[in-house]
């Protein structure tokens, strides 16, 4: 269970583009807490470690590291884009591509470059021209990982990234509707302020599916947060009622939270709001696996 939800996000950004270096954030952050308006991160199965480091040729970094035959990384942008450029360093045993995709559907892939040596691990630059949504970095051992490479034996992949620049293009920079979650978690549900059957202020969450149509999952109404707005959770978030994809939790911050399930191996967007009509979101994205 979650015990606490703190990265900050605002809305997503209508600018032309988007630049991250990552020096905003203190080593050792870990990917769940890097929080940019109109980007999702998403980290595959099997990455056992991720966070900032420090010291690189433009200073600090991101890297995932895995421990499984091969993981990944999906970097979703809403608005879509038209064009990326980034900096990365891969591990010589492993073999790492990039894929491309809009609406879905695969538009590109690419090989990444590859290390000769351990001892030497530069950062390469990749650049890419065309509209997407979603790009995945997958990478994945193309020698045997038993293979011993100075005295120790080979057991983990991984990835790091720095000075990621995204322009904007190829989707609308503003939202289709009124949903509140614009950018953010939207891919798979999508949450509207409405009224309740009481009069008052509600939430109606609609789940979304692969061919992009919605369909009603629940309300969240004033009667259902009532008693935690009085006497929220003590030691643990309480899951208040769930359907679909979609969960509703009362947190022990006092915050609201609705998780939204994003793919079948436990990546979890988590749309926090303080009440209800909401004054005050963020999200955050998590692995519950790790």
């Amino acid at each position: 269970m979650l015990v606490s939800l703190l990265a900050t996000v605002g809305s997503a950004s209508a600018a032309d583009s988007i630049f991250i270096d990552f020096e905003q954030y203190a080593p050792g952050t870990p990917l769940s807490r890097i929080s940019e308006p109109g980007v999702t991160f998403q980290p595959g199965a099997g990455i056992a470690l991720t966070g900032v480091n420090g010291g690189g040729p433009s200073g600090n970094y991101l890297t995932l590291l895995g421990e499984a035959m091969s993981s990944s990384l999906t970097i979703a942008v809403n608005p879509g884009a038209s064009a990326i450029s980034f900096d990365y360093m891969t591990l010589p045993w492993q073999q790492t591509t990039v894929t491309f995709f809009q609406n879905g559907a695969v538009v590109d892939t690419f090989v990444l470059s590859t290390p000769m040596i351990l001892e030497v691990l530069p950062f390469f630059s990749f650049s890419y021209e065309g509209n997407f949504d979603t790009l995945v970095i997958d990478f994945a051992f193309f020698r045997p990982p038993t293979e011993m490479r100075g005295g120790s034996i080979v057991s983990f992949i991984g990835v790091a990234l720095d000075n990621i620049a995204i322009t904007l293009g190829g989707m609308p920079a503003s939202a289709p509707d009124d949903r509140l979650n614009w950018g953010y978690c939207d891919l798979k549900a999508v949450i509207y302020q409405r009224t309740g059957p009481d009069g008052g202020p509600a939430l109606h969450v609609y789940g979304v599916d692969g061919a992009s149509k919605g369909y009603f999952l629940l309300d969240v109404t004033g009667p259902d947060l009532a008693p935690y707005i009085a006497n929220p959770p003590q030691g643990q978030n309480v899951l208040i009622e769930e359907a679909g994809n979609v969960q509703l939790y009362a947190l022990i911050s006092g915050e609201f939270s609705l998780h939204i399930h994003m793919d079948d191996q436990g990546n979890v967007c988590a749309w926090v709001f303080d009440g209800l009509p909401p004054t005050s979101t963020h999200v955050v994205n998590y692995n519950m696996y790790q």
